[in-house]
């Protein structure tokens, strides 16, 4: 009775007239949802706490083999102001999010994933690219995509002149004529390997370091949805907002 956990608000919905139904991935209880009874209404206390992107204090009621509770009382933590103040942040936001309710079980507790959503959210405003870089990086190596970086991906050698999405990392110069794969510069390399080996704890020296951009997301994130068969509906919104 009146369970308390910290959690980060994924996603929110329209639930019933006055209702919003919230994908939180909670620090103990892994991803739940909860009906948030009048958070629709002008008056409503929870209704802040509830915002996507926000980390809050949740109170409710667990029962083991459930997942969606009905939610008892909300309160803020960090509402992440800076990052609903810049539409570019926000859209970045929508995708961290989206991806962590993609590949996540709802009931599944990892307090890995929630530190380092935590992180790439609370990183944003500082460098948005190398924040989600990080953060896809990291969510390729969950699911065990993560691409080969250290050699060619069909023969081993170290002396590499391309990423192939499809052949799944880096391709030397003698096994790029038998496959798919774009030109890309040695910028392009050693950012791909430095941002696919790195974590949130290197995210100062990365940012002293280098300029991550637009580009070097894109072919993260096209890697991910490649070879983790995903369509991400923020992503294709960010990219029209680049177009």
């Amino acid at each position: 009775m009146n369970d308390v956990s910290e959690g980060i608000v994924l996603s929110s919905m329209d639930y019933r007239e006055k209702d919003t139904l919230i994908s939180v991935l909670t620090k103990e209880f892994g991803r739940l949802s909860f009906v948030a009874k009048g958070t629709m209404s002008i008056n409503s206390k929870n209704a802040p706490a509830c915002l996507p992107y926000t980390s809050s204090e949740f109170c409710f009621d667990y029962r083991e083999g459930k997942t969606v509770f009905p939610l008892k009382t909300a309160k803020i933590k960090n509402s992440r102001r800076q990052v609903r103040e810049d539409l570019d942040l926000l859209s970045f936001a929508g995708l961290l999010c989206e991806l962590t309710e993609k590949c996540t079980e709802q009931g599944a507790v990892s307090d890995e994933i929630y530190q380092t959503l935590e992180s790439a959210l609370n990183h944003l405003q500082y460098d948005k690219y190398l924040s989600v870089s990080l953060y896809l990086a990291f969510v390729m190596r969950t699911l065990g995509i993560d691409p080969v970086v250290d050699e060619c991906v069909l023969c081993g050698s170290t002396k590499v002149s391309t990423i192939s999405i499809k052949e799944g990392g880096f391709v030397c110069p003698v096994c790029r004529p038998h496959v798919q794969a774009q030109s890309n510069t040695l910028d392009d390399l050693v950012h791909f390997r430095l941002l696919n080996k790195a974590s949130f704890e290197h995210f100062d020296v990365l940012k002293s370091k280098m300029t991550t951009t637009f580009e070097d997301v894109s072919m993260m994130m096209k890697f991910l949805c490649h070879h983790g068969a995903l369509r991400v509906r923020s992503w294709d919104w960010i990219v029209s907002l680049m177009d």
